[in-house]
């Protein structure tokens, strides 16, 4: 499950929880403040929604964090980066494999 933003078909966002239509003088949406996906019309309908929105908001909050992080790692980078730092053959074994152990002529 991911937070949906609400759009009611017009292009007309609206209130997760009651449907308060943005556009309407008396009704100004505000994002959820943690996964800022969802919108509510105000803080007694982000509250009587919580309960079925919890698990949803953390799930996108988390997801987010994990593209930030991946983003700033320089991963997306062709040849440089941790995940081409994983592939390279290792230095001492010239990319053959080791299994741990070395043997030593006496």
């Amino acid at each position: 499950m991911k937070c949906e933003p609400v759009n009611r078909g017009d292009d007309c966002k609206a209130c997760a929880n009651c449907d308060g239509k943005l556009g309407s003088d008396a009704v100004k949406l505000k994002n959820c403040t943690a996964c800022r996906l969802v919108e509510y019309c105000g803080v007694d309908c982000q509250r009587a929604r919580r309960k079925q929105h919890k698990k949803a908001c953390k799930q996108s909050v988390a997801e987010l964090k994990d593209e930030q992080l991946y983003l700033q790692s320089g991963t997306r980078e062709a040849g440089g980066g941790l995940l081409s730092d994983l592939h390279s053959p290792d230095p001492v074994t010239d990319g053959r494999k080791s299994t741990g152990f070395s043997i030593h002529a006496a």
